[in-house]
Parts: structure tokens; sequence; C-alpha cells
């Protein structure tokens, strides 16, 4: 699957959830991500890792289903 064909997940909610709470540079420290890779990842620019997923879900004492929903809901596509 080329770059440009990825399936996208919506980060709105999880970037939410970071910036309402303990903010981005606190949760990068917390969960070892660094800042810029964390930033890109929260803007759809970069695709988490199954660690990083990990990491981020212990930190925000997120649950089974609100992993789900925080990291695999598609992005709709507006035309």
């Amino acid at each position: 699957m080329t770059k440009a064909n990825r399936l996208r997940f919506d980060t709105t909610r999880l970037t939410g959830l970071i910036e309402g709470g303990i903010g981005r540079r606190e949760c990068a420290r917390l969960t070892g991500i660094g800042r810029q890779r964390l930033d890109r990842l929260l803007s759809g620019e970069a695709d988490f890792t199954q660690c990083e997923i990990k990491q981020l879900a212990s930190v925000l004492m997120l649950s089974g289903g609100e992993v789900t929903a925080y990291f695999f809901t598609p992005k709709v596509q507006k035309f």
C-alpha cells in the first residue's frame, strides 16, 4: 500500500485527551516517545507502532475498548 493510499486513523480524540490532560511534553516524557515523533503521530503524518500504542494506553490508562476508539477509528475523507 502506498503512502497516499494507506488507511488513516482519526487522532482528534487522542490529541484532545492528551492536550486536555497531561499535555504533549509530559506525555512524550512519560512514554519515552520523542516529542517530534509524538507530534507527527498526532497529526497523522506517521503511523503508530504497537509499542507506541501500548505505551500511550498505559500512560493514559485506557481500557481495551478505549484503545480501539482512540487509535483505530478510521478518518473519514472529505471530498
